[in-house]
């Protein structure tokens, strides 16, 4: 298949997928505007239909507030010819009982003075109580209009219960405030008419005064009587504010906090003369108001997702079997060019090309990575055996040629290395590898193989071997080298021991007449010596002694760097060994107001040299009292471990040893710095110390903390007995 028909196949399939989007999408946005459509209309029915409630209600609510209206009317009417009348007084509270019973949702009609108190009331409980600071009476004495009806706002009562006032003022002889006249409603006189109008279990119609207290709401909820509707933002807010009479809109709603579609509506009868209005309102839950559509778009949506998916799909896999038939087309097509490919780039890679000559027409094959490696332009090569002949280099044809005569002869394959050469005069070096096909009867019928680039090979070879020769000779010559040294060395380090022991004998015969005669001094009564003269001799009697231990570990050290100091390893039991050098060590310990503890398993014993043992052990404890602080503590400890190797440890609760200090603590005359401090010492006893536990075929370290002490400790192995 070629390259157009592959591209022109490959963009009829790539353009039915726009096409299948295109028909999905218009049919998408056809059903999202159906949808739409229901939704606003949904809407528009709810709305004028919640309009219509707060219609409704209006229409039934008027009536009774002109009908208490009027019943004030008359009794203001009347006013003054009961007044005159003896026994008007009793008529005047039979008729509010009268209108009262009458008018429903009416608990109480009566009839306040100028100075707020009851003079006539429908309940004569209440006669003479005076209320002069209700709301409805300081609304009617600071307006004092006999023409206004006063809607005084909701107010709780003394029977913890919502009521609102009806009042209209009296005027006296000269205009001035002399009362009025008030009925109080309760939320009876509006509940049949809110309930009238709910006609969905999410309904709910409610009564506020145009102040913005809730009066009555339906069904009842005591906890949102009384409530304050008039807050900043707030759909009764934003309807007040609109100056309309009336308004649908969907929010929050300030009584229950739901999302809720309401419609209110302000009854301001303008015959009536309220100085306030009240407001009504009706509302539904806005995911009730659209639960059927709700339920309705998702099925839609889903039939429209399950119709996306099977047409993308049926397409998907039906254009996936058409791709599956045209590619097997193309890998039967492509194969050949592919594998022929591979086998260039592989060749040019490894820089290997193959050939194939028939012998039969004596035609001659090469691969384009021969020709790069005979450097020979592929249309100007004469394709034949003789032309192969004349790229190799003359000197090595004949052995080509040999070689290629003999595996025609013997059948087998042959292998060989030889020389190209270039038409500049430069040399290659290849690796010929032949194999050849015959017939039943033995004739030949073609010969194929490989030629490879090895000239790199050829002149890493070359100078590898001109290395490895200068490396062999470079090796003599260190290593005589080495030799001279080392003898050097050695005679240079028994020279040092030679001359150290010699030193060393040398110097203890005037060391010990030094020590001697400070001893004399310091025992010698007569004459006595000055106090002076006593501390200089105590001084000289210490210097000798210390000098005297550094000569004797300086002359140890010699001994065991020469070779020259022998072990006896033996059994050796350890407590007994302990128990002598802490006895040596306590009174040191003691003045030093050191606590020294001693925990050793006497059943154990070590295959040691008992003196050297000693000798180090002596060491550990004396660094132990000498580096540690006043009160501290000494503790020696032994432990045995797997390996049957026994670990004693010397514990101390001095400065510690900084972990950049630990590789120079082993090191001769080193002491790091204590000598500054004024603690004796020579440096040399735990360099002595490693060198015998090591003669002795055991191991000695240490742990420290900084501030928290040393554990320095030695590893032997155990003994089975002691002798």
């Amino acid at each position: 298949m070629t390259t157009m028909q592959t591209s022109r196949r490959t963009r009829r399939l790539l353009l039915a997928w726009p096409l299948l989007a295109a028909v999905l999408l218009l049919f998408g946005l056809y059903l999202t505007y159906q949808q739409w459509v229901d939704y606003q209309a949904i809407e528009a029915d709810e709305r004028q239909r919640l309009t219509q409630q707060t219609l409704v209600i209006e229409k039934n609510l008027v009536p009774q507030i002109v009908a208490a209206n009027r019943a004030l009317e008359s009794v203001i009417h009347d006013l003054p010819f009961l007044k005159a009348d003896p026994g008007g007084q009793v008529w005047l509270n039979r008729r509010l009982k009268v209108f009262g019973d009458m008018m429903p949702g009416a608990r109480l009609l009566m009839v306040v003075n100028a100075q707020g108190r009851i003079t006539a009331a429908s309940d004569e409980k209440v006669l003479g109580v005076n209320v002069a600071q209700r709301a409805y009476f300081l609304l009617a004495a600071s307006a004092n209009n006999p023409q206004t009806l006063y809607l005084a706002p909701p107010f709780k009562t003394y029977l913890n219960t919502y009521s609102m006032a009806l009042a209209r003022s009296l005027s006296g002889p000269q205009g001035e405030f002399a009362g009025l006249v008030l009925a109080s409603l309760e939320g009876d006189f509006a509940k049949e008419v809110l309930n009238s109008v709910l006609y969905t279990p999410d309904s709910r119609s409610s009564l506020a005064h145009g102040d913005g207290l809730l009066f009555v709401r339906e069904p009842h909820a005591e906890d949102v009587v009384g409530k304050n509707l008039a807050l900043p933002g707030s759909m009764f807010s934003r309807h007040r504010d609109s100056g309309q009479s009336v308004s649908v809109m969907a929010d929050i709603s300030v009584t229950t906090g739901e999302t809720r579609l309401t419609a209110l509506r302000t009854i301001w009868p303008a015959d009536l003369h309220l100085d306030k209005p009240l407001v009504v309102a009706v509302s539904r839950d806005l995911r009730e108001v659209f639960s059927g559509w709700r339920n309705h778009a998702q099925l839609e949506a889903g039939l429209f997702i399950a119709l996306t998916v099977i047409t993308t799909l049926s397409q998907y896999f039906y254009q996936r079997r058409q791709r599956s038939i045209e590619r097997t087309e193309e890998q039967q097509q492509l194969a050949l060019q592919q594998s022929q490919a591979h086998l260039e780039q592989a060749q040019r890679m490894a820089r290997v090309g193959s050939w194939e000559l028939d012998l039969q027409t004596d035609t001659l094959q090469w691969s384009k990575e021969i020709f790069r490696l005979f450097e020979i332009d592929a249309t100007k090569f004469n394709a034949n055996y003789a032309a192969f002949l004349n790229a190799i280099h003359p000197d090595d044809r004949e052995m080509v040629n040999q070689a290629y005569t003999a595996s025609l002869t013997t059948r087998a394959p042959y292998e060989i290395i030889h020389r190209l050469q270039m038409a500049d005069g430069s040399i290659k070096w290849v690796q010929e590898r032949c194999n050849s096909d015959f017939d039943s009867e033995g004739k030949a019928l073609r010969s194929g193989g490989t030629v490879q680039d090895i000239s790199e090979v050829r002149s890493a070879q070359i100078a590898l071997n001109q290395l490895n020769t200068e490396l062999e000779q470079r090796v003599v010559q260190r290593t005589l080298d080495l030799q001279h040294a080392t003898e050097k060395a050695e005679r240079a380090s028994a020279a040092k021991s030679e001359f150290l022991s010699h030193m060393s004998h040398e110097l203890r015969t005037p060391l010990n007449a030094v020590i001697g005669f400070s001893q004399l001094l310091l025992t010698d009564r007569a004459p006595p010596l000055s106090p002076q003269q006593l501390a200089n001799a105590q001084d000289i009697l210490d210097a000798g002694q210390h000098l005297h231990q550094l000569v004797s570990a300086a002359l140890d050290l010699s001994r065991i760097e020469s070779g020259r100091m022998g072990f006896s390893l033996a059994p050796v039991a350890l407590a007994p060994l302990v128990a002598e050098c802490v006895a040596q060590i306590r009174l040191l310990a003691a003045q030093c107001s050191l606590t020294l503890e001693v925990e050793v398993d006497e059943s154990l014993s070590v295959q040691a040299d008992a003196l050297r043992l000693k000798q180090v052990l002596l060491n550990l404890l004396s660094n132990a009292v000498k580096y540690n602080r006043p009160g501290g503590q000494i503790r020696l400890c032994c432990s045995v471990s797997e390996a049957q190797q026994l670990r004693l440890e010397v514990h101390d609760t001095g400065v510690g040893v900084a972990s950049a200090d630990m590789a120079r603590l082993f090191q001769p005359f080193e002491r790091l710095g204590k000598a500054l401090n004024g603690i004796e010492g020579t440096g040399i006893g735990l360099a002595l110390s490693q060198r015998l536990v090591q003669g002795m075929g055991a191991r000695i370290g240490v742990t420290s903390v900084p501030g928290g002490g040393s554990c320095f400790w030695i590893e032997l192995a155990l003994a089975s007995s002691v002798l």
